[in-house]
């Protein structure tokens, strides 16, 4: 089964894209998939996991053994999740590394997409 015809959302929350006209690209596979923006991981980290729990940027960063100037760029969507930071958060919040750097992943790819328009490449193979 694909999804070919489908509408497609792969988001960790309900926000809205941010590129005009939204990113809807028609792929040599089919149709158009309509993919929502995917949430910065850093701002998941601050409303789902310190938000929750009342802990602050300091006693965050503590307990991940980070500056918290580091955990602040993630915080503020400044900085990405890197292995190292996935790990961690991994290890804190009873989650995985593969979890942390996916919602990284989709943050990166989404933006690319957006930002870049359409790419001028040639094929490599025929």
């Amino acid at each position: 089964m694909g999804t070919q015809g489908k509408s497609v959302s792969r988001t960790q929350s309900a926000c809205t894209g941010r590129c005009a006209g939204g990113c809807n690209r028609q792929t040599k596979a089919g149709p158009a998939l309509t993919i929502r923006n995917p949430s910065h991981p850093g701002g998941i980290l601050k409303r789902q996991c310190l938000e929750p729990m009342g802990l602050t940027v300091t006693q965050a960063a503590q307990k991940l053994t980070v500056s918290p100037e580091a955990l602040l760029e993630v915080i503020n969507e400044r900085a990405g999740i890197s292995m190292e930071m996935a790990r961690r958060l991994a290890e804190a919040f009873g989650s995985t590394a593969e979890t942390w750097l996916g919602m990284q992943r989709a943050y990166g790819l989404w933006q690319a997409r957006c930002g870049m328009g359409e790419l001028a490449v040639g094929a490599l193979a025929g």
